[in-house]
Formats: structure tokens, sequence, C-alpha cells
């Protein structure tokens, strides 16, 4: 069984169960592409280096229903050049889920750019899925799903824009404790008692982006909605707070859900959804 954490990862699969959308729709996924400046601040490490392995951990993960399961893999990371944070040993541990469309892929052997973050279960993993790798070959930079970064682009280039970034530091981060404090504001406006909560938080917009393009799918979510909700958000950096009702007896109650983002430059409340 997987925690709370990890079932926000999975949650757009378990939906695609739960409402009867195709594999071919989840497959099908893709990683809403944020610029480079984003990408950089997402990530808690970037370093150049190379695949030593990839291969299956031997753990199966699933949701609370049992409904479906995944597999988690691990790659190992020989870096050559640590360009943002600090490396705490010689090699780096990435995992992602397969079968997902959204994750990076790694072969062994490959060469490229990792932005790393933190996952829900404080595991490493590439920010963004597969955007947070960017393959070199021949000094040449492949960043596929960074927006507005020209593909392919000199390695050297593509690096500087990154120190840059990192060295001018220009966005100043509204820390998770506070992005907590003024979500959790808006929720007890909604009348909900925050003590029969749980609370995960998410930096950056994976979960968010699986979250809403299968409510989209499922109907949960009218095209209006979801069309008005990534024209708020374009290009921010925001933090999202989930909230869900704590287990009785070993059940989660149905309704009480809610969902804030939370600007992480200004603090800005986005956008708040309650469950139904």
């Amino acid at each position: 069984m997987i925690g709370i954490g990890a079932r926000h990862r999975v949650r757009a699969l378990i939906l695609a169960t739960l409402f009867s959308l195709s594999y071919a729709a989840i497959s099908d996924g893709k990683i809403v592409e944020e610029d480079l400046e984003t990408m950089v601040h997402e990530s808690k490490l970037i370093v150049l280096g190379k695949v030593a392995s990839a291969e299956f951990t031997g753990e199966i993960l699933t949701d609370e229903f049992k409904i479906g399961k995944w597999n988690l893999f691990k790659a190992v990371i020989k870096p050559d050049l640590v360009i943002k944070g600090r490396l705490q040993q010689d090699e780096l541990d990435l995992y992602c889920i397969g079968g997902m469309s959204t994750e990076a892929r790694f072969n062994v052997n490959d060469a490229s750019i990792f932005f790393v973050d933190e996952d829900d279960q404080g595991r490493l993993a590439t920010v963004r899925g597969y955007a947070g790798k960017v393959d070199i070959t021949q000094q040449v930079a492949m960043p596929v799903a960074i927006r507005n970064e020209e593909n392919p682009q000199p390695l050297d280039a593509f690096m500087e824009k990154i120190r840059s970034i990192v060295q001018v530091g220009r966005v100043s981060m509204v820390k998770k404790e506070d992005a907590i404090k003024i979500a959790n504001k808006e929720v007890e406006k909604l009348g909900i008692d925050l003590r029969d909560l749980e609370i995960e938080v998410d930096k950056g917009n994976r979960q968010w982006d699986e979250f809403m393009s299968i409510l989209r799918e499922s109907g949960e979510a009218t095209r209006e909605q979801y069309q008005r909700y990534q024209s708020r958000l374009k290009g921010r950096i925001f933090w999202t707070i989930f909230y869900s009702p704590k287990r009785i007896d070993g059940r989660r109650p149905k309704g009480g859900d809610a969902t804030v983002l939370i600007d992480a430059r200004s603090g800005e409340v986005l956008i708040v959804i309650r469950g139904e």
C-alpha cells in the first residue's frame, strides 16, 4: 500500500480506472511545459551526468482500493558536474513509475542534464517527468519539453543559461509552511474543519496537471473550467495543497476534499476547489 503522498502521484491513473477511461488516453498524456527559469527554481539539484544503471526496484505501487498497480524503477546516475545544489554522494538515485508516459525514460549510458527534486515520498525524481531529463548528443542539448527553448541548441549555451538563473536567484520563493498557512485559511472559509483533514503539498505542477487532465476527460471539470484554470496558472510557479478527509475505521469518507493553489512568488491565492 502506498502512502498519502504517492497516492496523489498515481491519482490520474486511479481516476482513469474509476471513470473507465481508456489506457490510450493515459499513455498519451503530456507534460505541461514551463520555461527554463521555472524548471531551475523547481529543482533542488541540477547535474550533468550519465545513466549507470536502470532497473525495477521490486516495489509495486498500488492505490488504497487496489485497483491499479505500477512498477517503481530506479536509475543510478554518475554525475560529472553539479550545476545547482550539493551532491551528498558519488551517485544519484532517481526514481520513476513505469507505464506512465509523463515519466522520464532512462537508458544505460544516456548522457543528460537532470533537473531533480524530491517526489511526494521523499525520493529523488526528475522535475516535471520527462521534461527534467535533457538529453545530450555530441555537445548538443535537446530540451524537448522546456518552453521557449530552442531544440536542439549548443550544450555550453544551454548550461550558461541555467547557471545565470541559479546565480541571479530572481525568484524569492514563498516557503512551504507559509503556503500551507495561506491555504488553511481558504479551506476554513469553506466551512471545513482542518482537524478532519490530511494535507499533502506539491511544489510544481506535476500532480495538478495529472489531476486536472483526468477530471477534464472524465467530465468532472468542464472544458471552460479547465481553460480558465490553465490561463490563470500560465507562466506561474505555484504550490498545490491537497486536502483529504482522514480515514475512519480504515475508510476515507466521501466529500470534504479541497485543493488550493498558491503563487510561489507572491503568496497570492490562485485557485480554490472544493470536492463534492
